[in-house]
C-alpha cells in the first residue's frame, strides 16, 4: 500500500490536534480496528502502523486525562439524591461534568493511557 506512510502521518498529526478524551478515544478504537484489517490483509507495515498510531493515540488521551484533572477535576460519577438505603440521608447532588466512562474510557484504559503519559517525550519517541 503505496499511500500508508501519507496516512500514517496524516492521522499522527491529528492525534497532535486533539483536545478532547473522546476525540483521543476515537483515534484508539479506529487503530485498533486498522490493526485487524492489517492483519487479515496480511500487511505487515500497516499492522505495525497501526499499533503505532493506537499507542500514540492512548498517550495522547493519557495527557488529556491528567490536563483534566490538574484544571477542572475529574468527575467522580457518585450517585444523586434519593440512591441508597431508604430513609437514609439523601447523597450529594448529581455531578453533570461527564466521566470517563460515558465517554468509553475504562478505568484499565485509563491507567495504560496515564502511564504513557508519564513518559518523558525523549524516551517514548
Amino acid at each position: 500500500m503505496g499511500n500508508t506512510p501519507v496516512q500514517y502521518e496524516a492521522a499522527r498529526a491529528a492525534l497532535a490536534k486533539c483536545v478532547k478524551t473522546d476525540e483521543c478515544k476515537g483515534w484508539v478504537d479506529r487503530a485498533a480496528a486498522m490493526k485487524v484489517y492489517a492483519r487479515q490483509a496480511k500487511d505487515r507495515e500497516m499492522e505495525m502502523n497501526a499499533v503505532e498510531i493506537r499507542v500514540r493515540a492512548e498517550r495522547r488521551l493519557g495527557e488529556l486525562i491528567q490536563l483534566q484533572k490538574q484544571t477542572v477535576g475529574l468527575a467522580k460519577g457518585r450517585a444523586g439524591p434519593g440512591r441508597g438505603k431508604a430513609g437514609a440521608k439523601a447523597g450529594p447532588a448529581f455531578n453533570d461534568a461527564p466521566t470517563l466512562a460515558d465517554a468509553g474510557i475504562d478505568k484499565k484504559l485509563s491507567s495504560r493511557c496515564q502511564g504513557l503519559a508519564s513518559i518523558p517525550e525523549c524516551e517514548f519517541e
